[in-house]
This record gives C-alpha cells, structure tokens and sequence, in this order.
C-alpha cells in the first residue's frame, strides 16, 4: 500500500516557535505516547514524568489539522519529588493515511549533562502511525508498543552497568519491532552520554557500560513497528513509532574510580558470543586475575570464582552455559584491583530448542487425541 500523508503540521510547528513564561515552566523529565486505533479512530495515553507540580492539561496535536487540550486524567507521586501525568484522548479522522502526532511541554529539568540549557528547553515528542482502510486485511486496527514499567526504574548491577529494561506486549504474527537508541527529542543540543566502553541496545535493555561522570543524562528509545502485507505478499506495511523519552540520574555509586587500560582490556576475549553450550575467556596474562563473576540481566550471579588461573601467561578458561536461561549476561573481572565487564548472549542450544518443539508437538497431538 502506498502510504499517503495527510496536513503537514503547519499548526504544530507555529507552536513550536512559542516559548512558555516563567510563570508556566514545567521541570519535564520525560515522557511518551501509548497508542491503539481500530479503522479510523485512535486513542491515546500520553504518560509526563514532572520534578515538581503537576501540570492540568497539555496541547496535543492530532496531525491533521487538530489540536486538543488534554486534561489530566490522573497524577501520582513516585517520589518525594517525581510526579507521574496521565492524559487521555481519542480522536477520529476523515481518511487513512500516515499522521504524526504528538505534543511540546516546557520546560525539561536543569542540568542535564548532555543537553546544553536544559531548563530553558522543550520537550517535542512525536510519533507516527498508518491508519488503514477498514477493509484491508489484517491492518486497520492495532495496539502499539507499549512500555512496561514506569521510567524511574533503573537496574544497576554490582556497581558497574546500568540497565533501563523495557517489554512490550504479544507482537502479532508477522509483526516486526526494531528498537534503536535516538538523539532525546528536545529544542536543545544534545549528545549521546559518554562511557568508558559501550552505550548500545541489547536484548530489549539500554546498556550504558561504565558511566563516566555523576549527574543526570538524557536518554530516548524508539520502536518502529511493521507488519507484513497480506495483500501483496512479500511486502511490508509500516505501522506505528512510539518513543520513550527519559533521564537517569547518576550517583557516586554507579561510578568506577579505576578501570583498565585500554591496551589490557583489549588482551581479553570471550566467545563464542552468542553461546548456547560453552563459553570460553582467554586472557594474555591469566594470574593478574583475581576474580570472575557472570551476573544475569536481574542482577542474579550465576557464576563466581576467585584466584582463576594462578598461572602466568596466556590461558583460556572453559565455562559450561548449558541449562542457563536464554538472555543477555554481564562478565565481571577484577583485575589488578580494577575492574573490566563484558557482555555475552545465552542462546537455547540446538538440541534443548528442538526437545522443547518436541514435548510442545506431543502435547498438542495428545490433546488433540482428546
């Protein structure tokens, strides 16, 4: 289907030059829109993280020309100083086509490290969805992405790696769902927060290896949702994005005073990366290595040995990962009194995966047996 595109925003984008007074301010950080349409008609949750007072209502604009005033449908407190909005809407639209829709709030928190003027910035938070003729199969309705949590809970493993873990709901039969890490949707210029070693997403979760500084950085997540065409086989529809828009505060705690050299943290190696059955660590100077842990995403340790190779010279470890759960782990090593960490992907070996299809099919023959 050709996508077709409906009002340009010409209303929003006025909007976008008007600058709130002092007397409106709203110290933002974050937010993000929830969605789900059925034919021609969509409604909406948008979710506004507050450092202070609440806010009664938001100018929402609907992408064809439309804009409402959303009041609050519910405010509550997280924290002593966190306030959590919900505003609701629903709206019906003349034709299909693709709308961008969203909404700008002043103003975002001060001192965000990687926005320059933060409290004098806005938040602009759009999305865009397709809107279907209601006849064309398996397309004119929808529940998009939907992120599972509220945005302050932060994971922050054995004081090295921090985690902003999300889900989202079944995804339909023949949907895809591509998650990438984007510039925080503000007025502001920004920057993707520095790290000592990686800033990536993986296996549903931010990972920001090692943060450098303390302070609060500005983070943004988009899914881009698509669904296969059934009407011409072999193409895909896009469907929706929906943004996740937040901050995560950094302490003295979630900082590393001493981490390798460059050159040494090089030296090691872990593979195969993703493992099913066995995972192997090899370290040019193996008796430097005082410690080994391996941590699953939930913080659990699954791993632990102390004074691994008292040998001199290069070694390589042997792990065995049969039985552990499929997912993302966090190697740790201590080294020289400091401290490295890697990430490695558990994956179902082939013969677990197939005596599970196995015991699955038998139960469904056995069922069907009655």
């Amino acid at each position: 289907m050709k996508p077709i595109f409906r009002h340009p925003l010409i209303l929003f984008f006025i909007l976008l030059g008007m600058i709130p007074t002092t007397g409106q301010a709203q110290q933002i950080r974050g937010a993000e829109i929830n969605k789900s349409w059925n034919d021609l008609v969509l409604q909406i949750r948008v979710d506004v993280y507050r450092q202070g007072a609440t806010k009664d209502s938001i100018l929402f604009d609907w992408g064809d020309g439309h804009l409402e005033s959303l009041g609050t449908s519910n405010s509550a407190p997280l924290s002593s100083t966190i306030i959590f909005d919900t505003y609701l809407g629903i709206h019906t639209y003349d034709s299909p086509g693709i709308y961008a829709i969203g909404f700008r709030d002043s103003f975002l928190i001060p001192n965000i490290k990687n926005i320059e003027e933060a409290g004098m910035q806005s938040l602009v938070l759009m999305d865009s969805i397709q809107l279907f003729p209601s006849d064309y199969p398996f397309a004119s309705s929808n529940n998009g992405p939907d992120f599972i949590g509220y945005q302050t809970t932060v994971n922050f493993i054995n004081n090295i790696l921090l985690f902003h873990s999300m889900t989202w709901p079944d995804v339909p039969e023949g949907d895809d769902l591509k998650l990438d890490l984007i510039q925080f949707p503000s007025t502001g210029s920004y920057n993707f927060p520095e790290t000592s070693n990686t800033l990536k997403i993986e296996e549903q979760s931010i990972i920001w290896d090692l943060p450098l500084e303390t302070g609060t950085y500005a983070f943004a997540i988009k899914y881009r949702e698509q669904r296969a065409d059934f009407k011409n086989p072999g193409d895909s529809l896009f469907i929706s994005t929906t943004t996740r828009a937040f901050v995560i505060d950094v302490d003295s705690s979630m900082i590393i005073s001493s981490v390798l050299e460059p050159n040494t943290a090089a030296e090691i190696s872990l593979f195969p990366n993703p493992t099913h059955q066995q995972l192997f660590l090899e370290f040019a100077e193996a008796n430097r290595i005082t410690s080994l842990e391996i941590f699953r995403s939930d913080g659990q340790r699954v791993y632990h040995r102390s004074k691994l190779l008292p040998q001199a010279g290069h070694s390589t470890l042997e792990i065995d990962t049969q039985g552990w759960q499929p997912g993302l782990y966090q190697v740790l090593l201590s080294i020289d009194e400091k401290r490295v960490v890697r990430s490695v992907v558990v994956q179902l070996g082939w013969k677990v995966y197939h005596r599970r299809e196995m015991n699955k099919r038998d139960s469904q023959e056995a069922i069907k047996r009655g």
